[in-house]
């Protein structure tokens, strides 16, 4: 089985949002997953400007989407914080709150959400549908790694 992988740096200002969402609704155009995975673009993206060093003059901010059948991997590279992600849950009445509900969204529209840290900054993961399968490789000419992003100071 063939998996395809896209990645795409994107400067790290608020405007550039807009363009990440509309560069995962391309590569997903009839995809079960495209909405929530647009939807979980948006959020990570959002949380990269607000809370890194991405939303600093000059920051970056990588986004990857990883296809296969039955599924979809969204990857965010920031470039690092000291603080770490808190999955915020709704208050109790059920409420969301305007702001810190993002991985908390991103949790319930995914069926896996995890990070890791590196020399490069923070990566968020989130999967959508099934695990890809264990002999996939991505394609090709359209295989890409997310780029190592430069370190703020």
């Amino acid at each position: 089985m063939v998996m395809s992988s896209w990645a795409r740096a994107f400067p790290g200002t608020p405007d550039q949002a807009r363009t990440a969402r509309r560069f995962a609704a391309s590569l997903l155009d009839g995809s079960p997953f495209s909405d929530d995975a647009v939807a979980i673009v948006s959020e990570l993206f959002t949380n990269a400007l607000a809370h890194t060093a991405s939303g600093e003059p000059g920051g970056l901010v990588v986004v990857q989407l990883t296809r296969w059948r039955l599924g979809v991997r969204i990857a965010v590279t920031d470039q690092g914080s000291g603080k770490h992600p808190v999955i915020r849950h709704p208050h109790p009445r059920g409420e969301l709150t305007e702001n810190g509900s993002g991985l908390f969204i991103v949790r319930q529209l995914s069926q896996q959400l995890d990070w890791h840290d590196d020399a490069s900054g923070r990566t968020v993961h989130a999967t959508l549908g099934t695990h890809p399968p264990g002999k996939c490789r991505p394609q090709g000419s359209q295989a890409s790694h997310a780029p190592k992003l430069p370190r703020h100071a």
